[in-house]
């Protein structure tokens, strides 16, 4: 389900919405929330598509409301928002194909962090 939103405060980067919400504030669909899918940018028009779309058409003239997506990533937390000091996540530990890769054996193997960077996830 797309959506043409119109006006929108300030330019932002395409995809700056995706995995966000929109909620419709006005109009028979007021008090429905959707999750951001996608969001383009086409002939000076900002398309977001839902992934469920709403049992009542939102109109043209409906007032939304948008808040911008986030992806749980340290690097989007630092460089969207700027907000890596109140980052809540957990950078550092390994993910499933971590824990099911196959074992090498070598020199580098010591035991000790396998992050070298800065402490902040770089």
């Amino acid at each position: 389900l797309l959506f043409s939103v119109l006006t929108l405060a300030g330019q932002f980067a395409e995809n700056w919405f995706a995995l966000g919400t929109l909620e419709v504030l006005t109009g028979a669909a007021a008090g429905l929330r959707g999750v951001i899918k996608t969001d383009v940018v086409q002939g000076g028009l900002r398309r977001l598509g839902l992934w469920e779309g709403f049992p009542v058409t939102v109109a043209p003239g409906d007032v939304v409301r948008v808040q911008a997506g986030c992806d749980r990533m340290v690097k989007t937390c630092r460089t969207k928002f700027g907000n890596l000091l109140n980052f809540r996540g957990f950078p550092h530990i390994p993910g499933d194909d971590w824990t099911t890769a196959y074992p090498v054996s070598s020199t580098s193997n010591t035991g000790g962090s396998r992050y070298q960077g800065d402490g902040n996830g770089q």
